[in-house]
């Protein structure tokens, strides 16, 4: 088949060309950045999701038959009210879906939303949205949007990805690893807050499952991206400092990291936008944050690798990218 990513040059975007590319698909990819590196084969075309005749264009050259919408403003800081951060996930959509059914050879598009359209995921309708971020906002915006147009396309799929972690992840989680490995990480309530995250690579196997099944078993459907089983953070950091062969992770009671929690909300108060503790943070850190995974275990099968797998080749890639800093 013939495949357009959006976001092509992302942490999953690239993930996901990889293994279409592996899979014998012809894959071109869209992003605003031209790719750091590779995947070899794929053709990259640079472009923004606002900017509509160049995404008109692109889609007419291309005349991809599935699309796997990527592209996306993420970032989890406010917004004042009417600021236009956010556009890409919703305009930037619509005009996806806009130049897709202009070229008239899409017919399936999987778009991706976040699991932060609910501050506590379903059991709910899922067009039920809780979320309390202004991304998360955004994105049960485009899933309405969707559902509004019945995605211009005859088959579509609502992906949200879990908390997606592996090899090329962001600076924000690059930090936690090297928390780990030099021992300064700390589990706060003993670690058991049990999580449902995502390897990457387990990730973009899905994704690229969700292209080529047969339409029954994935039109209209909001299926959640990432690990089946959940895992508590403790253990997940454990899997880590045993890989690195770091210090032990040391243990914090929740009442002292409620204060400085607080401390680190009335920082934020008077300016300090990146105050690394606060009561939000503490709560991803210590809440519980399941997401039905059935539904796509379903469909898609077992995914490749262990936790175990994704944490060695962490590690691996990190190791690397840590001795190329001077």
């Amino acid at each position: 088949m013939k495949i357009l990513v959006t976001g092509s040059s992302g942490f999953i975007g690239r993930e996901v060309a990889v293994q279409l590319l592996e899979a014998g698909h012809e894959v071109c990819g869209f992003d605003r950045r031209e790719p750091s590196e590779g995947p070899e084969g794929m053709q990259h075309f640079s472009g923004e999701m606002l900017d509509r005749e160049r995404l008109f264009a692109v889609m007419e050259e291309v005349r991809p038959e599935v699309v796997i919408h990527l592209a996306a403003k993420t970032s989890l800081k406010k917004t004042p009210p009417g600021h236009p951060r956010f556009l890409p996930n919703t305009e930037g959509t619509l005009n996806l879906m806009e130049a897709g059914r202009a070229a008239g050879t899409v017919r399936r598009v999987l778009f991706t939303s976040t699991k932060y359209v609910f501050r506590d995921p379903p059991p709910a309708p899922h067009r039920t949205y809780r979320s309390t971020t202004d991304y998360g906002r955004s994105k049960a915006a485009m899933e309405e949007l969707v559902w509004e147009h019945d995605g211009m396309a005859p088959e579509w799929t609502i992906v949200r990805p879990t908390t997606i972690w592996g090899p090329r992840v962001g600076p924000h989680y690059q930090r936690f690893l090297r928390l780990v490995r030099d021992g300064r990480y700390v589990n706060f309530g003993g670690g058991r807050a049990l999580k449902h995250l995502g390897y990457v690579g387990n990730a973009a196997w899905q994704l690229r499952r969700l292209a080529e099944l047969p339409a029954a078993d994935v039109h209209r459907k909001v299926l959640y991206v990432g690990d089946y089983e959940a895992i508590a953070l403790g253990d997940w950091a454990g899997a880590f400092r045993d890989e690195f062969g770091a210090p032990p992770i040391r243990s914090v009671a929740l009442p002292p990291a409620k204060l400085a929690a607080r401390a680190g909300d009335l920082a934020v108060k008077l300016g300090w936008r990146s105050c690394p503790f606060t009561t939000f943070r503490l709560r991803n850190l210590t809440e519980d944050d399941l997401c039905d995974m059935e539904p796509t275990r379903a469909v898609c099968g077992d995914a490749p690798a262990t936790v175990e797998e994704g944490v060695r080749q962490t590690v691996r890639w990190f190791n690397l990218l840590e001795d190329k800093l001077p």
